[in-house]
């Protein structure tokens, strides 16, 4: 990336051009025969045609995802757990959701030191709810927003969005919304069965 796009990179600040720069970077690879393969050419393989969609296998990716970020938690005394079906699969670039999760889920670890960080995955109507929640007490909205902006970016380019949802002194829900194809779906309600972290999506 030259230095002119770093700068407006930076001036705008936005996932809009977050998504610009991208995609310039795979058009020119793909235009040069190169395999896209770093992290950021991997997440909008969709958006320009040569779309990576894959069915996903959702607990393994979340626990690749942990694994991966292993001596962050034990860093932090942080207890990281996930909850998600073995039969749970979505359709989705899997380099973008890997490492939506690895953002999401790193950023949740560093707010919760000696806490708790849960993964859940629920089917509500035509969307895959992936939530990262953690009992952190000092993140307030917009910071957190901001430290997974581009996760943000990167699942909006898969019709998706993540949502944040922070209670200074609480904790933080953090939801990746993934579409589904169509059919019906069974709702479940994960924090019902976690207690002592339901109070967090009150």
């Amino acid at each position: 990336m030259s230095v002119v796009q770093s700068g407006l990179l930076l001036m705008l600040g936005t996932p809009f051009a977050l998504a610009i720069w991208i995609t310039l970077v795979h058009r020119r690879r793909v235009e040069a025969g190169e395999r896209s393969t770093s992290h950021h050419v991997a997440e909008v393989s969709g958006f320009v045609g040569g779309f990576a969609k894959a069915t996903v296998d959702l607990e393994s990716t979340v626990m690749e995802a942990a694994a991966a970020l292993g001596p962050l938690v034990r860093g932090h005394w942080v207890r990281l757990s996930q909850a998600v079906s073995p039969a749970m699969t979505v359709q989705v670039d899997p380099n973008v959701l890997a490492t939506a999760l690895r953002e999401t889920m790193m950023t949740a670890v560093r707010a919760t030191p000696g806490g708790q960080v849960l993964v859940t995955a629920a089917s509500l109507g035509r969307q895959l709810h992936i939530c990262i929640t953690d009992d952190g007490r000092g993140d307030d909205q917009r910071l957190r927003e901001s430290l997974v902006r581009e996760a943000g970016a990167s699942i909006a380019l898969q019709g998706g969005s993540v949502v944040v949802q922070a209670t200074p002194g609480r904790g933080t829900i953090v939801t990746i919304r993934l579409p589904l194809p169509g059919g019906e779906s069974e709702e479940i309600d994960d924090l019902e069965r976690f207690p002592a972290l339901a109070d967090q999506a009150a």
